[in-house]
């Protein structure tokens, strides 16, 4: 892939003005499906994970004809959904200054009085794991399986997304825990029975 990037942009200029592909930058969920959409109807029946065992495999992306533009924009939605890939220190420090600049946002819609933007109220968004969690099973696991079978479907980008989205599943479930257990504490600090308070 970084090859044929490398030619692609020296050919970009050849590029028609009306291209009708994805936009190059588009973080909305209609523009990270779009590129996702694209790029699966150049996958070809033979690429995928469990077929690479039998034969060589070889990605679709060597092809001479691929769509230039489409090759970019998978290389840009690469880049930008890259820190989910990264160690998951390394990954949770970028989706803590991912998370300030939503909340950020938020706090200007709210004295804007405008709408608050989804994931950036951070009265109601307070649960990261939780948001991370769907933002992995939604955008960053569909996209990155899908390169993973068109590129490498033992890339370790791809192997380093699942460590991190078991990760981000686990400190929910650890925050699950603690939150069940302060409302015993609260519970039983006021009298009651917990198990009178479940039924």
């Amino acid at each position: 892939m970084c090859k044929r990037l490398a030619r692609a942009s020296t050919e970009i200029r050849f590029i028609p003005t009306n291209h009708q592909g994805p936009k190059a930058k588009d973080d909305s969920f209609s523009g990270h499906s779009a590129v996702g959409n694209s790029l699966r109807g150049n996958k070809k029946e033979t690429s995928s994970r469990e077929e690479t065992q039998s034969f060589k495999w070889l990605s679709p992306f060597v092809d001479e004809s691929i769509d230039i533009m489409l090759l970019l924009n998978t290389a840009i939605k690469f880049a930008d959904l890259n820190h989910s890939t990264k160690p998951f220190t390394l990954h949770e420090r970028w989706t803590n200054r991912v998370t300030d600049e939503f909340w950020g946002l938020g706090d200007r819609e709210r004295k804007l009085g405008v709408p608050i933007s989804p994931l950036c109220d951070r009265e109601n968004d307070k649960n990261v794991a939780k948001s991370q969690i769907g933002f992995f099973q939604f955008i960053c696991v569909p996209f990155y399986e899908l390169v993973g079978d068109l590129c490498d479907p033992s890339m370790p980008y791809l192997l380093q997304l699942h460590v991190n989205l078991a990760a981000w599943k686990e400190q929910f479930e650890a925050e699950k825990q603690v939150e069940a257990m302060g409302n015993v504490e609260d519970e039983a600090s006021r009298g009651g029975s917990p198990r009178a308070s479940e039924g």
